[in-house]
């Protein structure tokens, strides 16, 4: 089942995100027809209730300075002390260890910080089932300078099951290989299928983004976190400058503030 097979175009970076996110990361990458669907109509699915007891993604897949939030006390990253960066951190909200999203096809935010010179420059993805087996792997490139990137799932297992849980974990090369002590992260995601597709086209920009504003805080409050903060960030970029002050830059700080992950909004800004 292995597709261990160097794909870069699975990572991609998000610096300078409000310039460059048309370019990265389109809408129609981000969110698909799925959440247009749900969006048109006004309402949106419930979301998948996560089971009882489901605790952390297979043990283990934290060693060596992977962390969900940026508060590591040991400050360590491949061995060396972080001054000026967060650690090694997966944005996971904190009212719930899963990542729920309408997107068949997902984009995971993670964290990054630089990486040092022997470092090889890539990273181990590897997914599994709500019971811990194996489903696929691969070899991604990230920036060595670190940032903030997103990256797709192994093409293997997409799309993705309706009411399915993957656990997912991304592990970093401190040197030429990847070994069992680099640090790595992981996480939850689940799928919920949306209406029959109807997508927005043909709306003049000024009223998509009034209804794309709308449809980020129905997102929010529907309980797909992943799904309004890639939408804010794509927003970054299409909104007009007073709007994007205004209106998409608090959005993204208020989602990113509510699960403790504020630190991180200069990385969508910068």
């Amino acid at each position: 089942w292995s597709s261990d097979v160097c794909s870069s175009d699975l990572s991609l970076k998000i610096s300078s995100l409000s310039r460059r996110l048309s370019v990265l990361l389109p809408l129609g990458l981000l969110l698909f027809g799925s959440v247009d669907t749900a969006l048109a109509g006004g309402r949106f699915p419930r979301r998948v209730s996560t089971p009882n007891g489901l605790g952390r993604p297979r043990s283990g897949t934290t060693i060596g300075g992977g962390v969900r939030g940026a508060a590591d006390p040991t400050r360590q990253f491949c061995s060396q002390r972080l001054e000026n960066s967060p650690n090694l951190t997966a944005l996971i909200p904190a009212s719930d260890s899963v990542l729920h999203t309408l997107n068949p096809d997902p984009l995971v935010l993670v964290y990054i910080p630089p990486l040092p010179e022997q470092s090889s420059g890539i990273a181990k993805l590897t997914i599994a089932d709500e019971d811990g087996e194996f489903l696929g792997e691969a070899t991604l490139d990230v920036p060595r300078d670190g940032g903030l990137i997103a990256f797709a799932l192994p093409n293997e297992i997409l799309p993705l099951v309706d009411q399915t849980f993957y656990q997912w974990d991304l592990q970093l090369a401190c040197h030429q290989q990847i070994t069992l002590d680099d640090p790595s992260v992981s996480g939850w995601i689940a799928y919920q299928e949306a209406p029959t597709e109807q997508r927005l086209t043909e709306i003049p920009r000024p009223l998509q983004t009034r209804n794309a504003l709308g449809r980020i805080d129905e997102l929010s409050d529907a309980g797909y976190w992943l799904d309004a903060v890639l939408e804010t960030a794509n927003l970054l970029n299409t909104a007009d400058p007073e709007t994007r002050d205004a209106e998409v830059v608090p959005r993204l700080e208020t989602l990113l503030k509510q699960e403790k992950l504020d630190s991180f909004a200069t990385y969508f800004l910068n």
